[in-house]
């Protein structure tokens, strides 16, 4: 339940900006990693493939990310305005966040969720 309203918060902030919370997810890393590389991006998200795929083509159709992926991704004039917008959404609301949590729930939260996070493989 947790995860629902805390999932929907953040749609509903992002929301102004014609995105998920997933999708701004992916600019805001795009943004502080250009040129990462589409299979990185998924696994450092925990995003599946397929759905990976249909978030990053959404993106170019809404002209935020170069169409040119194999080169790594990377963001357009556009992409980059909409990703420094969503980072100053996702600021505010994580402070709100906390202020309603409580800063322990918040820093317990964070523990739990990088224990049940599985260990990173390094790429090939």
């Amino acid at each position: 339940m947790l995860a629902r309203v805390v999932t929907m918060r953040y749609n509903d902030a992002f929301a102004g900006e014609g995105v998920t919370m997933a999708q701004a997810a992916l600019l805001m890393r795009i943004f502080a990693q250009p040129g990462i590389r589409q299979v990185t991006l998924s696994k450092a998200l925990l995003i599946e493939k397929s759905a990976m795929s249909r978030d990053i083509q959404l993106l170019q159709r809404h002209g935020w990310l170069d169409a040119n992926v194999r080169a790594g991704l990377h963001l357009t004039e556009s992409g980059t305005i909409t990703a420094k917008r969503c980072h100053k959404i996702w600021k505010q609301l994580n402070a709100s966040l906390r202020e309603d949590l409580g800063p322990e729930a918040i820093d317990g939260l964070s523990v739990l969720s990088a224990r049940l996070q599985p260990p990173a493989r390094p790429e090939p």
